[in-house]
């Protein structure tokens, strides 16, 4: 039987769609990860973040909300543009 840990601390941040919201974006990510004690992944969440963040300003162009979730042992991000529908690849 597997158990799903209860993330302790959440947060949703509204970003503009700048080039200043990837540094924001990794603010946020620092401070979740120093409060849980998960400083031993922060350089790949840092990257993370910065390559999604960056993606959602250069493809959709709209704000963004980040949801970060972390406990001792988790961190979960999620990185949401406001682009109605799916986007199509360009060729």
């Amino acid at each position: 039987m597997t158990t799903r840990q209860e993330l302790t601390d959440q947060r949703v941040t509204t970003l503009p769609p700048t080039g200043s919201s990837a540094s924001a974006a990794r603010r946020v990510i620092e401070s979740a990860l120093g409060e849980s004690g998960l400083t031993s992944m922060i350089d790949e969440a840092l990257l993370l973040v910065t390559e999604l963040v960056t993606n959602a300003i250069v493809h959709a162009g709209t704000e963004i909300e980040l949801h970060v979730e972390s406990n001792a042992h988790t961190l979960r991000v999620e990185v949401i543009d406001q682009t109605p529908g799916l986007l199509s690849p360009q060729p």
